[in-house]
Order: structure tokens, then sequence, then C-alpha cells
């Protein structure tokens, strides 16, 4: 199930017992924000991506009906990534007084949730095609299995109408 910025903004952390060590809840907030703001920026960036790959799909289209079967349709371009900037490094302070960034921490989080989804959803396509390939193949064989004892059972009837035909046609 895909990660959305409401699930990051409604997620809800409880607080520790008193005097046991937790999560310090500004801190939390904090992150969940910088999340959220990450996810919807790569959201919006795929979905920009995905209307470019369109247009220069139909652009390629057009192209190859204007030049006719005089020239071979060129390949593909690829869609060109506009640089991205790093989200601004926001300076916390921690309980301890500490002052730190979290934004990079926040960004390799970020890539990491991309990079695991991306690779679950390829195995999980993958497995897919696997499966559907060997329930192709198992219907198949048991289609030609069927279809050849069909074959041999009609071909032995007509081998046992004809033996009769034959010896009633002997006997008259």
């Amino acid at each position: 199930m895909p990660l959305t910025p409401a699930d990051v903004h409604n997620v809800a952390f409880s607080k520790p017992p008193i005097g046991k060590r937790g999560y310090h809840e500004d801190e939390v907030d904090a992150f969940l924000d910088l999340v959220q703001a990450e996810l919807t920026r790569l959201i919006q960036d795929n979905q920009d991506l995905r209307n470019q790959v369109a247009q220069l799909d139909q652009q390629q289209r057009a192209a190859a009906v204007d030049t006719g079967p005089a020239r071979r349709p060129l390949e593909s371009p690829r869609p060109v990534m506009a640089p991205v900037a790093p989200p601004m490094a926001r300076e916390q302070t921690s309980p301890g007084g500490q002052p730190h960034v979290h934004a990079p921490k926040v960004l390799g989080l970020a890539q990491e949730m991309a990079d695991r989804m991306t690779s679950e959803a390829k195995t999980e396509a993958d497995a897919m095609l696997s499966q559907a390939r060997a329930t192709s193949e198992q219907l198949l064989s048991e289609a030609k299995a069927k279809a050849e004892n069909m074959v041999t059972e009609a071909r032995t009837r007509a081998e046992t109408l004809l033996n009769d035909a034959r010896s009633r046609a002997e006997t008259r």
C-alpha cells in the first residue's frame, strides 16, 4: 500500500509513561512535517514527469505521422529531469539544547522509502508475471492434452464405424 502525505499527517505516536524515555513529541511532529512535505513534492514531481512523458509521446507520434514512411521513427526521447534542490535544512533544538539538522536525514529516509517501495513493487510485479505465465502454460498444456484425447477418441470411433461398415458389407 503506497504511503500518502495524508497517512504521514494523520499518524499519531503515543506518549511514553512518566519517567520513561521516548521520543520528543515536537521533534516527531517536525519530522513528520518534513516527511509530508517531501512526499508531497515527490508525488508532484512524479506527476509532472508522467505529464512530460505523455507530451513527448504525443510529439513523437505527430512527428512520425509528418515524416511518413520515408523515415523510420526516432527513438523516444528520454524525459529530462530538472535538477531537484534539496529542501532547506531546518535547525531544531533537541531536548539537550544541541542544534541539529533534520533535512538530510529526512531526505535520506524518503529516498530509502522510495527505493524500498519501488523494489517491492517490482518484486510483486515479477511474481505476478511469473504466476500468470505458469498458469498460462498449465492451461495451454491441459487444452492440448484434451484436444489430443478428443482427436484420438474420434479416430478410434471412426475406425470402429468403418470396420463395422466393412464387415456388414462383406456379410451381404
